[in-house]
């Protein structure tokens, strides 16, 4: 137990050293928790559940502790809490992708919104529910592992109808091997981290993003609006937007690509509204992976 205390505070060191302005800024914080934190964890002659050994119930029953310490701790730092592990890779513009999705929810009684299909990494709620949360976690630690304590509390507290709270693709995907519980292989692997590629790396201008359009599998129409991986899946429904004073500038082409240029000299009083209109002849489903608006400088 010492050689993994020092082992612990020599990268806390290292760390400190390397991010030291953040460390003082107080963005950056080290926490460990106290020994006395742990109960009894010798599960020999006790209960099991899931008929795992003595060992691995010791194993997640400490995690299931570390968690709620770490939750304990943070609640009063934030408005919201995401978790995240340090073998993770990310995609590109996550942050954007993150703040965009909490806006999109803005109005909409959630409890807690997945960026990751797996059960804990890349979960956001919101702080104020961690104590609830950590309540939990201290009533069944030794019954269910950490990620089926967080799964079940996400489920009983009950989201109120509204846009999907599960964004894809996933923000996230976890790439390490090497588990903290001895001799075990971690394989998780999340399939549906496949960030679309972007021919356009450049924030658009603020636009409202609307479709009669019924999203598939939560591809949402906003997606393929931002500059974070996404894009919009979706089936044509039986009414139509009726709209006027619309002007063709171009169509696809064969390669599934548009691109609309000197738009002065067409609109010149400038573009208010841009529809993309698919055709209501078409009876399958319909991807749009991005959609680019370039202002020209004055």
């Amino acid at each position: 137990m010492e050689c993994v205390f020092a082992e612990a505070e020599a990268r806390r060191r290292q760390l400190a050293s390397q991010f030291a302005a953040h460390v003082t800024d107080g963005f950056l914080q080290f926490i460990r928790a106290p020994d006395d934190l742990y109960p009894d964890l010798n599960f020999t002659d006790r209960r099991r559940t899931f008929n795992d050994p003595a060992h691995r119930v010791t194993w997640r029953t400490k995690q299931v502790m570390d968690f709620a310490f770490l939750f304990s701790y943070c609640q009063p730092l934030s408005e919201f809490y995401m978790v995240l592990e340090d073998d993770i890779i990310t995609s590109h513009y996550y942050l954007t992708a993150i703040r965009d999705f909490i806006h999109m929810h803005r109005g909409h009684d959630w409890v807690g919104l997945k960026f990751t299909q797996f059960m804990i990494i890349g979960n956001l709620v919101r702080s104020a529910t961690l104590p609830r949360l950590v309540q939990l976690m201290l009533l069944f630690r030794e019954e269910q592992p950490v990620d089926f304590i967080m799964s079940h509390f996400l489920s009983m507290m009950v989201d109120a109808p509204g846009p999907p709270t599960r964004r894809v693709p996933s923000l996230f995907n976890h790439i390490g091997r090497r588990s903290s519980l001895a001799n075990k292989t971690q394989k998780l692997v999340d399939r549906s981290f496949r960030p679309v590629p972007r021919r356009f790396h450049q924030r658009n201008p603020p636009a409202d993003v609307v479709t009669n359009m019924k999203p598939h599998a939560g591809h949402l129409a906003a997606y393929a609006y931002s500059a974070a991986p996404g894009l919009f899946w979706g089936a044509l429904l039986a009414d139509r937007a009726e709209c006027s004073d619309w002007t063709l500038l171009d169509e696809f082409g064969p390669s599934g690509a548009v691109d609309a240029q000197a738009l002065e000299r067409l609109m010149p009083f400038g573009v208010q509204c841009l529809r993309v209109e698919v055709s209501p002849n078409h009876t399958g489903l319909v991807a749009i992976t991005e959609i680019a608006l370039i202002e020209e400088p004055p």
